[in-house]
């Protein structure tokens, strides 16, 4: 188990699963398919500084390629940033933010939250509960696929911690993601569950 030493940071897990950068990474099979609808992915990630490549924190999509089939939370060693991203092959839209413009380093405990609205194309980039990037896409397919749900890996390993992975059929709205930062499973509320599609401490 992770021993939390996280500061202001009120410890929201009994543990986190823990990727070496070199093989490591869980996956879930071919589930959690999004089709047209809205989608919200959000984590606690801490990286470590000796990590060689950006990967996966939680997603079903080959890549963070601007027009990749499907949606991912990324983090990128090699800038320090994190990518949100969805996609329909043929087009797709990302936001990225550097973690230094939000006073956080790597080493650190960091909450990441991903949303998009299919029927307006917005996607917006939460970190550690503020909205800090957004872009507009509109007219996307599906965002089906027959990859796998992805923690730690896609095209590259991550290394680090994860913990608290959700992912919801809706668009969160910050006052959601403010909300379930800091609660384990079972401390989210009726409405929090209502759309949610998974949840792994």
């Amino acid at each position: 188990k992770q021993n939390y030493d996280t500061g202001a940071v009120v410890p929201i897990s009994d543990g986190a699963a823990f990727f070496d950068g070199s093989d490591d990474y869980i996956t879930m099979g071919d589930n959690a398919d999004m089709g047209t609808g809205d989608v919200s992915a959000s984590c606690w990630f801490r990286p470590l500084t000796s990590a060689v490549h950006g990967a996966t924190l939680v997603g079903k999509q080959e890549n963070y390629n601007v027009n990749a089939l499907g949606y991912g939370l990324y983090y990128r060693h090699s800038t320090a940033t994190v990518w949100w991203n969805i996609g329909d092959s043929s087009s797709g839209a990302r936001v990225n933010e550097a973690i230094a413009d939000i006073g956080s380093s790597e080493e650190q405990w960091i909450h990441a939250a991903g949303t998009y609205i299919q029927s307006t194309g917005v996607i917006k980039l939460y970190l550690n509960g503020v909205e800090v990037a957004t872009a507009t896409q509109s007219g996307l397919g599906t965002l089906n696929n027959a990859l796998d749900l992805r923690i730690g890996y896609s095209n590259a390993y991550y290394k680090g911690n994860i913990c608290n992975v959700g992912i919801w059929s809706e668009a969160l709205t910050q006052v959601q993601i403010k909300s379930i930062m800091y609660k384990n499973y079972s401390g989210l509320t009726t409405s929090e569950k209502t759309n949610l599609v998974s949840w792994w401490d």
